[in-house]
């Protein structure tokens, strides 16, 4: 059985040497206790160290920062940071560092099936922020990468997701990226918010199977070096539903996504926006395209509303009530069928 340790050191720096996952050092010596480390006091907390067997628990309403100085910890029941309730979460990248984060294949549920703890490597029911100048390494084996209820912000610091079985970034809230580098290859999107992205700088390469960058409601890019490649569906896609629900102000971009009826740049009917950067796209369609300014090269069909996808062509299963296969059906009152031209029996 588990056992937890709760810290409560509020406004402190409360700093974890491990070589297991719960190991604590004093001045004096070293108690170790495998399982659960719970945070129940905001405040800065270190962590060093390796552990097989390890999961950290934030369970407060105060802000919490994680600095990760060279750990490798892996969690066989779940996410290896959940911050189960906290004012926001904030990962820092100890300079010069080197931190791997693994997840096991399967996560404790509830009598319904739903995960009790989160479904990611890093899980939060709240804010999450990422900084620092060191490295990241995530794998997957459930789910995600990353994972929140609510925003997601990067910062700085480089954060490699080397595998994921889901998405490498999912936010039910805004996504925001303003610097570091984001190596992403997952099984699924690279980057999802449900409501809005936006990218204002840092190196992004994704590699996924799904979509590379969506959104629910917008996504903005107006700086960084931005290179996508989706082998089953779109490079960029936003289910926004209006006009520049996908804007490009600036930045570098290279976007390639699948074939027909994917594509590089997907907005559905609505038309993508370019203001400026520099953008080649290559995929099967894309959305309309209003180019205002950039050096843009985009190669690949353009759909409108009606066409491809999303569009209403015919559909056998709704012809009017009571038509029976073989029939005509009626037109109209006061109008009348169009004259079939005669047809040329020798050809």
């Amino acid at each position: 059985m588990k056992k937890k340790i709760l810290f409560g050191l509020l406004a402190m720096t409360f700093t974890l040497f491990t070589v297991s996952c719960g190991k604590t050092n004093s001045e004096e010596k070293s108690d170790t206790i495998d399982g659960v480390m719970t945070i129940t006091k905001g405040g800065e907390y270190t962590l060093t160290g390796t552990s097989e067997d390890c999961q950290i628990v934030i369970d407060t309403d105060d802000d919490v920062t994680l600095i990760l100085n060279g750990v490798d910890y892996t969690s066989t029941t779940g996410p290896v940071i959940y911050g189960a309730q906290v004012g926001h979460l904030y990962i820092e990248l100890a300079e010069g560092t080197v931190n791997t984060l693994t997840d096991s294949d399967t996560y404790e549920t509830d009598d319904q099936g739903n995960e009790t703890a989160g479904d990611g490597v890093i899980a939060c029911e709240d804010d999450i922020t990422i900084t620092g100048g060191g490295t990241l390494n995530i794998t997957a084996n459930y789910k995600h990468a990353i994972a929140t209820d609510d925003s997601i912000t990067v910062e700085s610091g480089e954060v490699n997701v080397l595998s994921a079985v889901k998405d490498g970034i999912h936010a039910n809230d805004i996504v925001t990226i303003n610097g570091g580098t984001l190596n992403i290859t997952c099984d699924d999107e690279g980057i999802e918010s449900k409501a809005d992205m936006v990218i204002n700088g840092g190196t992004v390469t994704v590699n996924a199977k799904d979509d590379g960058l969506n959104a629910g409601s917008s996504i903005e890019i107006n700086d960084g070096e931005i290179t996508v490649t989706s082998t089953n569906g779109d490079a960029v896609d936003c289910n926004g539903g209006v006009d520049g629900c996908i804007t490009i102000n600036g930045g570098t971009l290279v976007l390639t996504g699948a074939d027909v009826p994917e594509g590089a740049l997907d907005a559905d009917t609505a038309s993508v926006i370019i203001n400026g950067g520099k953008v080649t796209a290559t995929g099967g369609t894309n959305s309309p395209i209003i180019e205002n300014g950039g050096e843009n090269d985009i190669t690949g069909s353009t759909f409108a509303e009606g066409g491809m996808r999303g569009g209403k062509g015919f559909n056998p299963d709704n012809m009017p009530e009571g038509f029976e296969e073989g029939e005509r059906p009626e037109m109209p009152e006061g109008q009348t069928p169009p004259e079939m031209p005669e047809k040329d029996l020798k050809n």
